[in-house]
């Protein structure tokens, strides 16, 4: 009688595709080689994981109980299961939605950490602290990301400006000329010993500008050069222990 000695199927190869997630993510692809000898694969997910493939390829869902773990693959004939391939999976969660608020000239954001701030919609460069103070008029959201996982966007504030106005007032700060061509004077008078932190920042909010621990005691008058900017109205943005003070300056 003869006899017809069948392999298993052979060890499976690497797996690929995201070994991070997010809570909730669809549609992620696995896929390993071709197994030799394999008439068809098996899959294993983590709990919480969705996904069905007799190929070497599938397409998990994670949905909202899903839980970090492994991904498995063995090759599969009629003679058994050949040695499995795994991939560990870590699952994140999608951060909290945040939420906005307004204290005078400065938005804050109730998200300490992963904040990323939109001004109608459109990302603002380097706007990614806990606060922010707007230039222009519009309406003004953030979201946050965490371990790459994002939230959905935070609750709409619309601010409005009328016009080049300062939106804090201050009668000790001032900026001469007004309109300028990019070569202006900061004048700062104070009644007593102060320290001031001085940023300029573009219409996208960017600091252009910025000179720390300028001390006044008197009057300080501290000439700016920005001829080599676009034209446009800029945000001089001054900070003391306690206060800050903002202005707007026009380049044209």
């Amino acid at each position: 009688m003869a006899i017809t000695v069948n392999p298993l199927p052979s060890l499976a190869d690497v797996i690929t595709g995201s070994a991070i997630v997010c809570l909730g993510q669809t549609s992620v692809t696995y896929t390993v080689p071709a197994i030799a000898s394999a008439t068809s694969y098996i899959w294993t997910l983590p709990a919480g994981a969705v996904g069905t493939s007799s190929t070497n390829s599938i397409t998990v869902d994670f949905g909202s109980t899903a839980v970090s773990g492994n991904i498995t693959v063995a090759g599969h004939n009629d003679c058994g299961d050949g040695t499995v391939s795994t991939l560990a999976i870590t699952v994140n969660p999608i951060p909290p939605t945040p939420v906005i608020s307004q204290t005078e000239n400065t938005l804050s954001s109730d998200a300490t950490a992963g904040n990323q701030w939109y001004w109608n919609g459109v990302m603002l460069t380097d706007a990614t602290a806990q606060t922010y103070i707007p230039l222009h008029t519009g309406s003004y959201s953030v979201n946050v990301t965490l371990s790459g996982c994002s939230s959905e966007l935070s609750n709409i504030i619309e601010v409005v400006f009328t016009g080049v106005v300062e939106n804090v007032t201050a009668h000790n700060v001032s900026t001469y000329p007004n309109p300028s061509h990019g070569h202006f004077t900061l004048s700062i008078t104070s009644a007593k010993p102060e320290v001031y932190d001085l940023r300029i920042l573009n219409p996208l909010g960017i600091t252009v500008y910025q000179r720390n621990s300028l001390f006044v005691n008197g009057t300080l008058k501290e000439d700016v050069e920005l001829r080599n900017l676009p034209l446009g109205v800029y945000s001089v943005v001054l900070n003391t222990v306690d206060r800050q003070i903002i202005r707007k300056i026009v380049i044209d």
